[in-house]
């Protein structure tokens, strides 16, 4: 029988720029998605549910 050998993993971490453009690109996303909804036309949306 083998002895266990003990291993230790270290888990790496994001860095801290890397945590930053994550966040930037979530934000414009964001940003990009609620522009093309305000600028969706509105007039025949509103028509079809009334």
């Amino acid at each position: 029988m083998q002895p266990l050998i003990s291993t230790t993993v270290s888990i790496q971490r994001d860095s801290r720029a890397w945590q930053f453009q994550t966040w930037a690109s979530f934000a414009i996303a964001v940003f990009l998605c609620a522009t093309g909804l305000s600028w969706l036309p509105g007039q025949a949306l509103d028509r079809a549910s009334w």
